[in-house]
């Protein structure tokens, strides 16, 4: 009798490792795969020069923050976004700018400057951050109301064929590991709120519900959005009481 329950035993154990080791491996698939998809859509032929083959990486300019230096009147520091979040400057970002302005091309850039640094040695602490990127135009209204919670079942691709995840045509696995150490770059509020035409009071919920669900976890956020969809009431708002640093694209140099 001992005998049987010996190898029941084994091979119950046995069995457990093959899971384990199967779901490491799939895992650890589909985190190559997004980086991979991360890194392609930022080389990716730009609309206007398929022909020519001109991927975003062969022409972009990467943006700076510029930090006024205290005591030299008009001089700055240019400080790139990940040293913002590696000096833990701020926790959340808000990005404006007009149609065409770069905000997705950013989003695009830091994505996949991340996708390249996300291992050792790592050049920043930042880089060992996990890192996910979404557009807002694909979440469903509900969205507005419950951030969080519509935004973990989307990453953990929870919402049905009508919500599938993708990014600019391409459809994504995320390996989604919750928020904790992490980095969200949500782009196209703005095309979220045209959407289901949201007012600014629903707008400013949706923010503050963010704000409020991710302040904790430690992780850094950056929205984009066109500028005329936030009054000045609101952007002063959040870049005193919710901690946001509003940033106009344009300034970015």
């Amino acid at each position: 009798m001992e005998e049987i329950v010996r190898k029941i035993a084994e091979q119950f154990l046995e069995e457990g490792a093959k899971k384990v080791i199967k779901q490491t491996v799939i895992e650890s698939l589909r985190k190559k795969e997004y980086k991979n998809l991360l890194k392609d859509l930022f080389k990716k032929p730009l609309p206007l020069d398929r022909d020519l083959n001109i991927g975003l990486n062969k022409v972009y300019v990467e943006p700076f923050y510029k930090k006024p230096i205290e005591g030299k009147n008009n001089q700055s520091l240019k400080i790139n976004l990940w040293d913002l979040w590696e000096e833990n400057r701020t926790k959340f970002l808000l990005v404006l700018g007009q149609p065409g302005s770069g905000k997705s091309s950013l989003v695009k850039k830091l994505a996949s400057e991340w996708a390249e640094k996300n291992r050792e040695p790592y050049p920043k602490q930042i880089f060992k951050y996990k890192l996910y990127v979404v557009q807002l135009r694909n979440l469903p209204e509900e969205f507005k109301e419950k951030p969080i919670e519509v935004l973990e079942k989307y990453l953990k691709s929870e919402l049905g064929e009508a919500y599938k995840p993708y990014l600019w045509g391409e459809e994504v696995s995320y390996p989604f590991e919750g928020f904790n150490k992490s980095i969200l770059l949500l782009d196209g509020l703005d095309e979220f709120v045209m959407n289901y035409n949201l007012s600014e009071e629903e707008v400013k919920n949706l923010l503050e519900g963010l704000h409020d669900g991710l302040k904790n976890p430690q992780c850094y956020v950056l929205i984009t959005s066109r500028p005329n969809y936030l009054s000045e009431k609101t952007l002063n708002d959040l870049n005193g009481r919710l901690e946001f640093k509003v940033l106009e694209i344009a300034d970015l140099n």
